[in-house]
């Protein structure tokens, strides 16, 4: 098994790779998650697309922790312990502009 996330390796694309190549040899490709709620959507969204991958490891906090940069909370857990995919154009997040540029250290 390989494990990895779109945060640490550099996005989508590059966890698409991997997990291609974990395909081709036959492996799981598990996708973990990072204190980041647009990096989780992007996980889980990834976790759903490919068909190497068994389970979405994802930290579940009693409050809204790791919510921050969205305007509602991002991902949800119904009591079957089952994580839906947020629904909406892109990763399904509504993105909370003024939090993300009151805490914008640069523009590249």
């Amino acid at each position: 098994m390989v494990r990895s996330n779109s945060l640490n390796q550099g996005g989508i694309t590059q966890l698409k790779k991997i997990a291609a190549l974990t395909e081709a040899f036959g492996l799981n490709f598990e996708i973990t998650t990072a204190a980041n709620p647009i990096a989780n959507a992007a996980n889980l969204h990834m976790s759903c697309a490919i068909k190497n991958c068994e389970f979405f490891e994802w930290w579940v906090p009693k409050k809204r922790l790791w919510d921050f940069g969205v305007v509602k909370e991002s991902l949800k857990v119904d009591k079957k312990g089952v994580v839906h995919v947020p629904k909406g154009p892109g990763l399904g997040l509504e993105l909370d502009w003024d939090y993300i540029k009151a805490h914008t250290f640069a523009v590249l």
